[in-house]
Parts: C-alpha cells; sequence; structure tokens
C-alpha cells in the first residue's frame, strides 16, 4: 500500500509546484546542442523562422550574448515568450507569466508558431518596427537591436550561415525552374 502512494504523492507536489523555480531547476536540457549564437542561428534557419537576424538579435538582447538570463536558466526561454492564449504552443509550463520549454530548441518553434499566428509577412524593418510595439518595455528596443543586428552580420559563424542561407535559396529557385520547365516540355 505505501509503495503505491509514494509516486502518486510525488505526482501531487510537481503538479503543486510546476509554476515555481523549484520545478523549473530540473527541466530536462538538451545538451547535445548546447546554445551558442551559431547553434541558434542555425536552428532558426532550420526552422524557417522570418527575418532570423531579428530574432537573434532579440535573443541577444533580451538574453545577454552569453544567453545568461534568469528567464532562459530557468525556462529555456531565450526571448521572453509569453504564455498564448489564443493560438498552438510548444511549451511544457509557466514561469512569471512566460513559458516554459523543455528546450531551447521548443522555444524556437514555438516562435515560429507565434509568427504563423501573428505576421502576415513583410520587410525586416517592418518586423523590428512591430517587435518594438508589441515585444518590447523599452523605448530603445528598436535601436538595440539594429545594434546588435550590425554586430552579428560581422560575426564570421553567422555570415557564413547567411551564405548557406543564399545559396540554398538559389538552388531551390533553379530546382523549381527545372521542373517548371519539365512539366511545361510534358504538356
Amino acid at each position: 500500500m505505501k509503495k503505491s502512494f509514494l509516486p502518486l504523492l510525488f505526482l501531487f507536489i510537481l503538479g503543486l509546484t510546476a509554476g515555481n523555480s523549484f520545478a523549473q531547476d530540473w527541466l530536462p536540457r538538451n545538451d547535445d546542442k548546447k546554445m551558442s549564437i551559431e547553434n541558434l542561428a542555425d536552428e532558426l534557419i532550420k526552422q524557417d523562422v522570418a527575418h532570423w537576424r531579428v530574432v537573434l538579435a532579440q535573443a541577444i538582447v533580451e538574453s545577454g550574448w552569453n544567453f545568461d538570463s534568469y528567464l532562459f536558466r530557468h525556462s529555456n526561454n531565450f526571448i521572453g515568450m509569453r504564455i498564448p492564449y489564443a493560438r498552438e504552443s510548444t511549451r511544457v509550463g509557466s514561469f512569471k507569466g512566460y513559458s516554459v520549454y523543455a528546450t531551447w530548441q521548443d522555444c524556437v518553434k514555438d516562435i515560429k508558431l507565434w509568427q504563423e499566428h501573428n505576421w502576415d509577412g513583410g520587410s525586416e524593418e517592418e518586423y523590428i518596427a512591430l517587435m518594438h510595439k508589441i515585444w518590447s518595455e523599452s523605448p530603445r528596443y528598436y535601436s538595440a537591436v539594429r545594434s546588435v543586428i550590425r554586430r552579428i552580420d560581422k560575426m564570421p559563424e553567422v555570415a557564413r550561415l547567411e551564405n548557406l542561407t543564399q545559396f540554398s535559396g538559389l538552388m531551390w529557385q533553379a530546382y523549381t525552374t527545372i521542373n517548371e520547365e519539365e512539366n511545361t516540355n510534358d504538356l
């Protein structure tokens, strides 16, 4: 009887502490791919996040160059994603009104879901202006994000990823052009 009671007690206590930092301190982390500027940029590109350079800059503004903010360390939330109420999300919990993720990659997926729900497309400048309007509490957010973008554009590891992105875009254009020509010839 005692043995069957202990797992239930553990689950009950776990449920009570889900919103507290105690529960967040032992969240599973994906240590196979450690959080870094290059790994984050790579994941943003892989997940096809719109204006990935802006999102990367936001992450640095929000969590620091070493991704050592309190929110990130306790929730895998590097950008300050709030708890969503009207859209799908990859969050596994909450922490002081912010989403908690099992891995930082899940935060990237949630940013993509946020964009699909809230972003109709547009230029990088329009995206930054939207982020400044709805995301930040600081009147200097726009200039901080712009400043970080200028710095990351000079980083070789980010430039390499940008070149790969441009190359894949060119390869996709070539592929679709060839397919269109083949389909036209088949008629």
